[in-house]
């Protein structure tokens, strides 16, 4: 009976979603590989890797907050537009004072003679704007009962009016600035050797303990760990064409990495995360079993916006200046990462480690077709076909 019950977990685990994400991954890098094999950085170079990730890093935290929502069956359509307004905001905040007078400047433009506020400062103050914006938005939802999907888009088209009106010109940000630093630099290799072994500690721990308890099936839940910690010994050697300051861990990657954990372990060992599920697979049964479903939506909205702002942010910093654009269908990005990973539209399902493949399988794709020199326009026809393989396919397998 033992040995089946561990056959039977072998094959859960096998044939789940998040093990099929990754070896989708695993075989789209490969493939990759061999087609750029003969450039000077091919797919699997520590700089191309390290670059995928610092790419995809900006949507990746958008589509773990994204995940909370569409668990709940709602969508955020202002996230994208959310880039450019609040990273608009947090350059004005930044940039130096500058009085009409001897800036040339009209009073009628001087908005982006900014309030000179320190970055650190400034970054706390966009996440907090973040927070009551998106606050709002849940408070809507819940005592309207106005779908998330037109509130969220009166969002997108109202941050897009609001960054042209506040990024009437690109607001540069200074070289030595924090949120430029976040935004193109590496955490020290010692903090990255610290990380590896804190890493390994944790998964020998787990492996001791699941052995010890006969847990079937541990060794799936031991892969990622032991996968990160791979990724992160390879990142934090010395390779030829990087540089000493640029090997290691990028600071978004480790931002991207802190928020899918943190909302990850809220989503599997709190009570707000199993409410959370509770509430998007049946909202009456929710009720029935006193769950305070506004609260949880609530909740959510406010995780989503603390995420966009952050998100925001390191948008901002990577790009080096504040754009009215920035941030255009990021939204769809977001969504689309959600749903190759698992999350269902329908609710009640989905998690942040299926969201994170599922960001870094669009990533790959776009960054692998884009060494091999594939047209833009030909990019977005592959990954619009991938995306709908992927839906239909998990249709097609929950179906049966």
């Amino acid at each position: 009976m033992t040995k089946e019950h561990d056959h039977n977990e072998m094959l859960r685990g096998l044939l789940s979603r998040n093990s099929v994400l990754l070896l989708a991954l695993l075989g789209i890098a490969l493939v990759f590989e061999v087609l750029t094999r003969s450039a000077t950085n091919s797919f699997l170079s520590a700089r191309s890797i390290s670059t995928i990730f610092m790419q995809a890093s900006v949507i990746g935290v958008l589509a773990c907050g994204m995940t909370f929502l569409i668990i709940l069956t709602h969508i955020d359509l202002s996230v994208g537009s959310a880039l450019a307004f609040l990273g608009g905001v947090g350059a004005w905040m930044m940039a130096p004072r500058l009085e009409p007078m001897q800036s040339g400047i009209s009073l009628s433009t001087a908005i982006p003679t900014g309030l000179g506020l320190p970055a650190i400062l400034t970054f706390f103050l966009v996440l907090l704007l973040g927070l009551i914006l998106w606050g709002l938005k849940g408070f809507l939802q819940v005592s309207t009962g106005m779908p998330a999907f037109i509130i969220t888009l009166g969002g997108m088209m109202g941050y897009r009016g609001l960054a042209y009106l506040i990024v009437k010109r690109e607001i540069p940000l200074a070289d030595d600035n924090f949120v430029s630093k976040i935004g193109t630099e590496y955490l020290d290799v010692t903090i990255g050797w610290f990380i590896f072994a804190f890493l390994m500690v944790y998964a020998m721990i787990r492996t001791i303990k699941a052995i010890k308890d006969k847990s079937p099936g541990w060794y799936f839940s031991i892969i990622p760990i032991v996968l990160i910690c791979m990724l992160i010994l390879f990142l934090q050697m010395k390779h030829s064409g990087v540089r000493e300051e640029s090997r290691g861990i990028a600071f978004l990657t480790f931002i991207w990495a802190a928020s899918a954990f943190i909302m990850s372990w809220i989503a599997n060992n709190t009570v707000y995360g199993r409410h959370l599920y509770s509430v998007g697979g049946n909202m009456e049964a929710a009720v029935l079993c006193g769950i305070h479903v506004k609260r949880v939506t609530i909740l959510a909205f406010l995780s989503m916006g603390v995420l966009a702002s952050l998100a925001s942010l390191m948008y901002l910093g990577q790009q080096g200046t504040a754009e009215s654009s920035a941030g255009n269908l990021a939204e769809l990005d977001a969504i689309a990462a959600c749903v190759i990973g698992g999350v269902s539209l329908k609710g009640g399902k989905g998690s942040i480690m299926g969201a994170v493949l599922g960001t870094l399988i669009m990533q790959s794709l776009t960054s692998g077709l884009y060494q091999c020199n594939v047209e833009s326009g030909y990019q977005m026809v592959i990954k619009a076909a991938v995306l709908i393989a992927v839906v239909a396919s998990d249709h097609v397998l929950r179906k049966n």
